[in-house]
This record gives structure tokens, C-alpha cells and sequence, in this order.
């Protein structure tokens, strides 16, 4: 256990440069990876690391919706059956109708009535740029309520886009 501590510390420290002043905000998945169950607020003191749950950003539906979304599209542009992209595309019609139009736009060809027709990017660009660019624009529009959410004095914030160390990428709000 002291061993997979050690490597996250330093995980944490060498690829965020975690300092006092900064946190990071972590998604923590239910284990059907399609609901977000908390976020985490990892930060350091007195060059310990703390862990705590942000409970008001949890509550935060348009929170919850942008990095729910980011994640399914990752999966989504993994796809190659035709039905099953059919059928996703049926869900996130259903399910994200409040995604801001602009990143929707971002990554998906939609009509006049935001109905989600196919996708324009690959999954490639995607993960070099467009998800960047999604979360960026809609960590911009919820901007103010997150700040609302965390600790005084916090300089950086970043939000790790996945609950998985191995693959730990992270947006700096």
C-alpha cells in the first residue's frame, strides 16, 4: 500500500507540479463508468497530500454532464459496428440535449434541431484537441460555480479528465 502511495505522490508531483496553491479535482465513476459518483479534491499541505470529496461540484448537473460526456465520447469514437453507433448516437440524443451547442458543433454534425447526426472527428483528433477544446469551452461556461467550490487562496486548479492513474491527463482551469 506505502508503495502505490509513494507512486501517485509522485505521479501527482511530477506531472502536475502540485504545489500548495494548486488542487486537483478527480472523477471518481460508478463501475458502469456511465454515472459520476464524486470528485475528489486533491491537494498538498505541509508537503503531504490531502483527500477530500467536493460534494458541491458533485451536485453540479452541468458538471456532471460535461465530464460524463467527455468520457462517452472517447468510447463513442472507438466504435466500428454500425448498430451500436446508430444506438449511441440515439443516447446521446436522449441524454446530452443540454451540452452547449458549441461543443457540440466541436465534434458532431447536428441539424437545426441539435440532433446529433454523426460524428466529424476521429478518435484521434479528438484526444490531441477536441476534447481539450470541449472541456476548455465548457469549463469556461461553468467557471464561476466551480471557483465557488474550492478552497481559498487555490492559484491552479486542474481537472483530471479520468478516474485512472495509468492514463491521468488533466486540463488546467
Amino acid at each position: 500500500m506505502d508503495n502505490i502511495k509513494e507512486s501517485l505522490s509522485l505521479k501527482l508531483l511530477n506531472d502536475f507540479k502540485l504545489k500548495r496553491d494548486s488542487i486537483i479535482l478527480y472523477p471518481i465513476f460508478e463501475k458502469d463508468k456511465i454515472a459520476l459518483k464524486k470528485i475528489l479534491i486533491i491537494s498538498k499541505n505541509q508537503n503531504r497530500f490531502s483527500i477530500e470529496i467536493n460534494h458541491r461540484i458533485s451536485e453540479l448537473l452541468e458538471f456532471k454532464e460535461l465530464v460524463l460526456f467527455i468520457k462517452e465520447v472517447e468510447d463513442f469514437l472507438l466504435l466500428e459496428d454500425k448498430k451500436n453507433i446508430e444506438k449511441k448516437l440515439e443516447e446521446f440524443n436522449n441524454k446530452y440535449m443540454t451540452v452547449a451547442t458549441p461543443i457540440l458543433d466541436m465534434i458532431f454534425e447536428v441539424d437545426g434541431d441539435l440532433k446529433i447526426l454523426r460524428a466529424k472527428i476521429d478518435f484521434d483528433s479528438f484526444m490531441s484537441e477536441g476534447r481539450y477544446r470541449a472541456m476548455e469551452y465548457g469549463l469556461n461556461y461553468l467557471s464561476e460555480t466551480i471557483l465557488s467550490t474550492v478552497p481559498k487562496n487555490t492559484k491552479k486548479i486542474y481537472l483530471a479528465t479520468s478516474s485512472g492513474l495509468n492514463k491521468m491527463s488533466s486540463y488546467e482551469i
